[in-house]
């Protein structure tokens, strides 16, 4: 077998391998944080969006994660109104937006554990 068919064969099983890692990394969910809302979002003059109706700010530092998992500009959202999972810091401010496939929109949120003890505080004496 000469080298240069030899090594066609290794090139096409490389992308074959490739093209099956792909795959399956498409196909892993993307990890939420319990505190995950869902919404729907709907663009307003920065720095302010609306979420299911209601007007909220958004931090500084905001981080919006579009269908691809990658991190976008606000520009982005454009005016159409999109099915996202986000979470608000301490102050109630949107601190991270998901934009969610149709696939993600259409399972739900996992239910919070209320159950679970708080921790305590320690106070120095």
């Amino acid at each position: 077998m000469p080298k240069m068919q030899l090594f066609r064969r290794f090139i096409v099983l490389g992308m074959v391998v490739a093209g099956m890692l792909a795959v399956q990394l498409d196909a892993q969910a993307r990890p939420f944080p319990p505190n995950t809302k869902r919404g729907i979002l709907k663009c307003a003059a920065a720095p302010q969006i609306v979420i299911n109706d209601k007007l909220m700010a958004t931090t500084p530092g905001t981080r919006i994660y579009n269908d691809a998992n990658l991190i976008v500009q606000p520009a982005y959202l454009g005016s159409a109104s999109k099915v996202v999972n986000y979470t608000l810091n301490t102050v109630g401010q949107v601190d991270k937006i998901w934009i969610l496939t149709d696939a993600e929109a259409s399972t739900p949120l996992p239910k919070k554990d209320d159950s679970a003890p708080l921790p305590r505080l320690k106070v120095a004496a």
